[in-house]
């Protein structure tokens, strides 16, 4: 191969490297500020869902889209640890969901991508 060939076709590989690191990275995280486990389900399409059990001051994210996120607590030792009922909220495209922790309610809040709120949830705990 020539210089000007070799040299063509590494401009032409570079520009397509480029191109695709400038690709937007996309995810949702789930962020636990309470003092329990918490059962996060993110929803979001076919072939698209991720089931977690996120410890007290952990998180977890899923490269891809927002969707619906449904929140519960409970603890792994004790699975009869639940809230009267499930939060669900949705989530965008780098959006996340905070859920915190006031006495026995626990609050879920969605958040958009610059940090204003989405929506919010709250429910109360019932048993240990």
């Amino acid at each position: 191969m020539s210089r000007l060939v070799k040299a063509s076709v590494f401009a032409a590989l570079s520009a397509a490297c480029l191109c695709l690191t400038a690709l937007p990275v996309v995810a949702s995280c789930v962020y636990n500020h309470t003092q329990h486990t918490v059962h996060a389900e993110l929803d979001c399409g076919i072939f698209c869902d991720s089931t977690w059990y996120i410890s007290k001051g952990d998180n977890k994210c899923r490269p891809g889209k927002g969707g619906t996120v449904y929140i519960n607590i409970g603890q792994l030792k004790n699975p009869d640890f639940w809230c009267a009922d499930e939060c669900k909220v949705k989530v965008d495209d780098h959006g996340w969901v905070s859920v915190t922790q006031d006495g026995d309610r626990f609050t879920t809040t969605s958040k958009h991508a610059d940090g204003s709120v989405r929506e919010k949830c709250t429910v109360k705990k019932y048993s240990e």
